[in-house]
């Protein structure tokens, strides 16, 4: 194990980290980090490295003068990068964003709003898995609806359909390979 900054850094506190092996092998870690969680001068920062040396973490989003929350990373199967986060001062009001890097996180596409009415949409905290079918399911901020199925099956796919609910309110469970 090997810390990815000294503690001495460019914020107090970090927090919600989530981390994607690059196609080259290198591994990106993402993580919200400013004063403390709910501040409103926290952002979304990132540090690259191979698991024993690791590079200056850098700010990549910045949307706003909000709380920036819970990024995830998920590397698609075409190798495109992609990156949600939330922004928004608590769960309840929270604006989920999507940004995508063809580069491996040295440059990214302007986030974008993804939004559905009041729903947060977007993961949270764990990327996506794929399917059979080839949909990205993953977990959802949507209160008891626990699960959003997407036919997204790459950048040019159309948009989710929505949520997935369940009855008994335990997450559907996937189709056996």
């Amino acid at each position: 194990m090997s810390l990815l900054f000294p503690r001495a850094s460019s914020f107090p506190a970090c927090h919600a980290s989530t981390v994607a092996e690059l196609p080259d092998g290198r591994l990106l870690v993402a993580f919200f980090a400013g004063t403390r969680e709910r501040d409103p001068d926290t952002a979304i920062w990132m540090v690259t490295g191979d698991g024993k040396r690791w590079e200056r973490p850098r700010q990549v989003f910045k949307i706003n003068e909000l709380p920036h929350w819970n990024p995830v990373l998920f590397v698609a199967p075409d190798g495109t990068l992609h990156s949600w986060f939330k922004t928004g001062p608590d769960c309840k009001r929270w604006v989920s964003w999507h940004a995508l890097s063809k580069d491996g996180g040295e440059s990214w596409s302007e986030p974008q709003p993804v939004q559905h009415g009041d729903l947060p949409r977007g993961p949270v905290r764990c990327p996506p898995i794929i399917a059979t079918d080839g949909a990205w399911l993953a977990p959802s901020a949507a209160g008891s609806i626990p699960t959003h199925r997407t036919t997204h099956r790459g950048p040019e796919s159309p948009p989710a359909p929505g949520p997935l609910r369940s009855k008994d309110r335990r997450p559907p469970r996937l189709p056996a390979a």
